[in-house]
């Protein structure tokens, strides 16, 4: 037999046909056999070879060219038949974008949260190469960390260790006032470092050269904004500024503002030598603690290996000083005081989510568990909506079980059924992604607020979270689906035409599993949100041991001298306030602090005692601040004596373990030392407060002596809750008759008081926040679900009715199956709520613990949420006529 060409293309395109599934053309698999075997015959096998291969490649373009058109068109198909399903189903699809849209959004937006929060630091260029240097110090009992090391750690780092590269030491300062020409300004963002800050960190100079920018006294180097602030402009090099009374400091340069990511923000940066901190021998020892110093590795050194040399290099240097100033050795002071001490390195990538206890931080770090917390909770919103979709899928699976059997009749295979499905779900899905775009605009701005964030909806077409997000698309679309699209391609056509549908419908076990676990997250975040708020409400309106309220604070009246006296004396006059009192001694964050070693007089070494609170106050402070009296007296301007008097809180009695503290005497040691001896001064208790809070209710309180002196850097004013804006306008005018130029700033101590609690604040708002989207999507998920059975039992329904029941018999019978599902969600999850809120509270030294009133509310509240969803359909369903849903029956 001969090969005709053109029979043999017909054949082919034939041939082709059965590759797509044209099963007719089947037989035309033994033409192409017999012209092969024919060829082998006349030509030879060699040569039918290369005629069936030149046949199978001359078809190939054919055969994709058929592939790609057929599957165009069934896309197509497919594509019009599920907009047509979407839109004969508006309520279901509707419920399933709003639930979907609002789970990606949450995820969204802690995609947001957490990209932002791990980026701190990371513009430094050399970040992965930067560590700090941090002490750990162990004494009664506690674990105290220490962002600090001494004067001369960074250069030793430098000369005696090859893995360093270069250091940098930051010595922090109080706010500053400036003078540029005639403006005055008061400064906070201000710390003393040297050049080295702009090789081991990236801060562009704008103007300047940064190698020898801070290397001479009287120097200092400015933000952009400062510049701009100060001189309108970048052109400042060589100009003076006048800083806390001190002119003739000289700009050097100015830097590129640091970015908000950043654990520090300096807009002012004065240069280390300006202190001459060589002169004073304590400030300058390796034991001071008082320098944040940077270490900028070298490229493959190992930070492990410098971290174990640091002991012996430190412990070699602070044993000479510790003798020098103490006359005791290293581990005599160490034995005495009960005090271990160690040295490490923390990685700059590290300090933004990992360090928020330590002593020295310049700003207040977030913590890595809010972002753990976070995570998990976005995270099961998600879950949450993607239940809600199969549910609400697998429910309506009655609905379109006929149309699954007619299609399966006409010849539709199973794979075509559940791609179909399944493009309905992505379809579904990337409808939920636009809508939650939207979503996220709209509501940025108050998550932004909430969370103190300044995020924008542009970094939605970041790759890094873009291109993450359309996976979660397709992925959610095809979980969402996959369920639903095998579940309901498995029916079988007979059984589904016969009315027959034992397969599939009843799914009603997963169902209720599903919804079991929709009601768990949410009784375990209702709980959780509803012990934070209790537990902040108690934090917020338990008494910490003094008067809060109406108390006014001017900040900086250290600038007056002497005359600040002339200021309080002036206040105390005008008929708005109760008392005044000057002290920089206060119960709020960031307020002066001052531990130095306090022993009793029979001590034999008041050197090595521990160190406690010793604070600075004058005789009108107790009134002031309405502190309680426990035993003894205050302060008395009558007795002279009383400058050689302390008053002791009661944890100071109990540390110290006096039974009657009255007339007892404290050995308080300088801090200052004179020639390498430190001065004791003896003291007498007069008198005993109450314990009051003076830091976040998650500290125990710790001992602390109140000692009469001169602290004149604010001012407290008890005044009256009438005309609270009149008392502001006149103390802003003796202020300005007193300090003319000198910036005016005033706070109240109950608003400083609260912001100690600004995370627990944030975390509570946010987990409301979200049990609040947890509990809306479970509600969801229920109405779709109690709409379907309410329809699904339309005849139950109507013959009930016509035997006698009432409507309300008919709503305790459809209710009845979900309160049902409530109750064993609550028995569930409220013991692992309990567990969970437990632990969090015990980070609270006062706790209002986790009482049985969260365990009631929880569950009412839960039993209340369904009992409104099912119900407002079932009394819909249980008010049809009856006449009517059985006419045609």
């Amino acid at each position: 037999m001969t090969s005709d060409p053109e029979k043999l293309s017909r054949r082919g395109h034939r041939i082709l046909a059965v590759l797509l599934g044209r099963s007719e053309h089947i037989t035309f698999i033994g033409d192409l056999e017999e012209i092969h075997a024919g060829i082998i015959r006349e030509k030879g096998a060699f040569r039918a070879g290369l005629w069936y291969w030149r046949e199978i490649f001359r078809l190939i373009p054919h055969y994709i060219f058929h592939l790609i058109y057929w599957s165009m068109i069934m896309i197509k198909n497919y594509f019009i038949t599920s907009l047509r399903n979407i839109k004969n189903h508006r309520m279901f699809s509707m419920i399933n974008v709003l639930g979907l849209s609002i789970g990606l959004a949450a995820s969204l937006l802690a995609v947001f949260y957490i990209r932002d929060e791990m980026a701190y630091d990371r513009y430094n260029e050399k970040a992965r190469r930067i560590s700090r240097v941090k002490a750990l110090l162990h004494r009664d009992g506690q674990d105290i960390n220490i962002i600090g090391a001494g004067y001369p750690v960074g250069p030793a780092l430098i000369q005696g260790f090859s893995e360093v590269e270069d250091a940098v030491r930051f010595r922090q300062s109080d706010s500053i006032r400036v003078k540029a020409g005639e403006k005055s300004f008061r400064e906070s963002n201000v710390v003393y470092s040297e050049s080295s800050f702009f090789n081991v960190f990236t801060a562009p100079m704008l103007r300047g050269n940064p190698e020898n920018v801070l290397s001479a006294p009287g120097t200092v180097v400015i933000s952009r904004l400062a510049a701009e602030k100060y001189f309108g402009g970048l052109d400042v090099l060589g100009k003076n500024l006048s800083i806390d009374g001190e002119p003739d400091w000289t700009v050097t340069g100015v830097f590129q503002d640091i970015p908000r990511t950043s654990h520090f923000h300096f807009d002012m940066i004065l240069s280390l030598p300006s202190l001459e901190i060589e002169k004073d021998p304590m400030e300058a020892s390796w034991i001071s603690f008082n320098f944040q110093t940077y270490v900028l590795m070298r490229d493959g050194a190992s930070t492990a290996e410098l971290e174990a040399k640091l002991p012996s290099l430190l412990d070699a240097h602070m044993a000479s000083e510790v003798k020098k100033f103490m006359g005791i050795s290293l581990d005599e002071f160490l034995s005495r005081s009960g005090m271990r001490m160690s040295f490490g390195l923390q990685p700059l990538l590290d300090i933004h989510l990992h360090s928020h206890t330590g002593v020295g931080e310049f700003e207040a770090n977030s913590d890595i568990k809010y972002i753990r917390l976070f995570t998990a909770v976005s995270l099961f919103i998600l879950i949450l909506a993607v239940i809600n979709f199969i549910n609400l899928a697998t429910a309506r699976a009655s609905g379109r079980a006929k149309e699954v059997g007619v299609r399966k009749v006409l010849g539709s295979l199973r794979r075509n059924l559940m791609g179909q499905f399944l493009l309905e779900s992505m379809i579904v899905s990337v409808i939920a992604f636009g809508t939650a775009v939207f979503i996220i605009g709209f509501v940025l701005p108050f998550f932004n607020r909430m969370t103190g964030k300044s995020m924008v909806l542009e970094s939605l077409a970041h790759p890094d979270i873009l291109l993450p997000a359309a996976g979660l698309v397709v992925l959610i679309g095809f979980l969402a689906g996959a369920y639903p699209a095998v579940f309901l391609s498995a029916f079988q056509p007979s059984s589904i035409l016969r009315g027959n549908l034992k397969r599939g419908v009843k799914g009603g076990v997963l169902r209720r599993v599903l919804v079991i676990f929709q009601f768990c997250v949410s009784v375990v975040m209702i709980f959780g949100t509803l012990v934070v708020f209790n537990q902040l409400r108690y934090i917020q309106n338990t008494s910490v041991g003094f008067n809060k309220e109406q108390v006014l604070i001017l900040e900086n009246t250290q600038l007056l001298g002497d005359r600040a006296d002339v200021l309080k004396e002036k206040m105390q006059r005008y008929p708005q306030v109760v008392n005044a009192s000057l002290s920089g001694f206060l119960p709020i964050p960031s307020s002066a602090r001052m531990r130095i070693p306090v022993a009793r007089m029979e001590d034999p070494e008041p050197r090595s005692a521990p160190p406690i609170g010793v604070w600075i106050v004058d005789h009108d402070y107790i009134d002031t601040l309405e502190i309680k009296i426990a035993s003894g007296r205050k302060f008395s301007r009558e007795l002279e004596s009383d400058s050689g008097a302390v008053l002791l809180n009661q944890a100071a009695v109990r540390f110290f373990g006096f039974d009657q503290p009255l007339g007892e005497s404290l050995l308080i040691v300088d801090s200052s030392p004179e020639d390498g001896i430190f001065q004791k001064s003896a003291y007498s208790v007069i008198g005993v407060v109450e314990d009051f809070h003076f830091e976040s209710l998650r500290e125990a309180i710790k001992p602390m002596v109140l000692s009469l002196g001169k602290s004149r850097s604010r001012l407290c004013l008890r005044i009256q809750r009438e005309d609270v804006a009149g008392t502001i306008e006149t103390l802003r005018n003796e202020w300005t008759a007193l300090a003319a130029g000198e910036p005016f700033e005033y706070s109240f101590l109950d608003e400083r008081f609260n912001r100690m609690y600004d995370s627990e604040l944030r975390v509570g708002r946010i987990f409301g926040v979200f049990a609040g989207l947890a509990v809306f999507i479970g509600c969801l998920g229920l109405f779709g679900l109690a709409t379907f059975s309410a329809a699904k039992r339309t005849k139950e329904i109507g013959i009930h009715k016509v035997f006698g029941a009432t409507a309300a018999d008919v709503v305790r019978m459809l209710v009845r199956e979900y309160l049902l599902l409530v109750g064993i969600a609550n028995l569930i999850a409220l013991p692992i709520a309990y567990w969970l809120m437990s632990g969090w509270v015990r980070r609270f030294a006062y706790n209002v613990g986790v009482g049985w009133v969260g365990f009631a509310a929880t569950t009412g509240l839960t039993i209340l949420i369904a009992l409104v969803t099912v119900g407002f359909q079932s009394t819909k369903a249980a008010s049809a006529n009856p006449a009517r849903i059985l006419k045609y029956e």
